[in-house]
């Protein structure tokens, strides 16, 4: 008899440690992208993971040996939130990219009214296919883009009720500057420029109100560096400096 109650009250407790072992599971998204821009969904990809959401992401997720479009399909069906990611290069190339956002798309149509499920996230500047046109998009080479996103994932989660999520969680500190997409040369030389120049001005000493004059000058002349000939300029004119401002040169050398 108090060998039976012993191995009741075992397995009652058995019972319990096993329901205190399942935790609630983290929100699912899909990245949805072209693979010329592996570089910044990386990077997108441990972002969320960092503020405990489950993205699903072909190189991360794929087993070696699975029917990889049966699992895109797969995961499609069963995430939360499908997160289109587009660039030039995506929108203009021809492939299975096309066949993912036309899946996400025939989802979205299967899921209640209101229900945030698709989001467009333009990586640059670029136009939005027709298709998506209809969905309110995020900038996410913009600062605030990531905030923005954010939030649409925060009020995703907290629409599901029948089940238990666990909390995203979105400190501020997460709030940075994406990196620039791969192969955007131009735009991180332009970047590193413009910091050169801050640095430089600084060390010139322009920046008081007395030299507000000269550093304007020195503004236009570093514009017009920029466009390939430091003393040419399309707006109409034969030359856009006089003397003066060859004094101010040496801040960009």
């Amino acid at each position: 008899m108090q060998g039976d109650q012993y191995n009741i009250s075992r397995n009652v407790k058995v019972t319990s440690l096993s329901t205190d072992a399942v935790s609630p599971r983290r929100l699912r998204v899909f990245l949805c992208h072209s693979s010329g821009d592996k570089l910044v969904i990386r990077s997108l990809y441990h972002r969320l993971e960092a503020c405990s959401i489950d993205p699903w992401l072909d190189e991360e997720n794929l087993l070696p040996g699975q029917d990889w479009e049966h699992e895109i399909r797969k995961a499609v069906r069963i995430t939360d939130i499908v997160i289109v990611c587009l660039s030039h290069g995506s929108i203009s190339k021809t492939g299975y990219v096309q066949k993912e956002i036309k899946f996400a798309l025939d989802v979205a149509d299967e899921q209640p009214e209101d229900t945030i499920f698709l989001i467009p996230l333009k990586l640059e500047e670029c136009n939005i296919p027709t298709r998506l046109k209809h969905f309110h998009c995020v900038n996410y080479f913009q600062e605030a883009g990531f905030n923005k996103l954010m939030k649409a994932l925060v009020s995703r989660s907290e629409s599901i009720k029948n089940e238990k999520l666990a909390p995203v969680n979105f400190p501020k500190e997460n709030i940075v500057e994406p990196p620039p997409i791969q192969g955007n040369e131009e735009q991180v030389q332009a970047n590193r420029d413009e910091k050169r120049f801050i640095n430089k001005a600084e060390k010139g000493n322009i920046s008081t109100k007395k030299d507000a004059y000269s550093k304007l000058d020195l503004l236009f002349w570093w514009v017009a560096h920029r466009i390939s000939h430091p003393f040419r300029c399309t707006c109409g004119y034969k030359t856009l400096f006089s003397h003066r401002f060859k004094k101010h040169v040496h801040l960009l050398h």
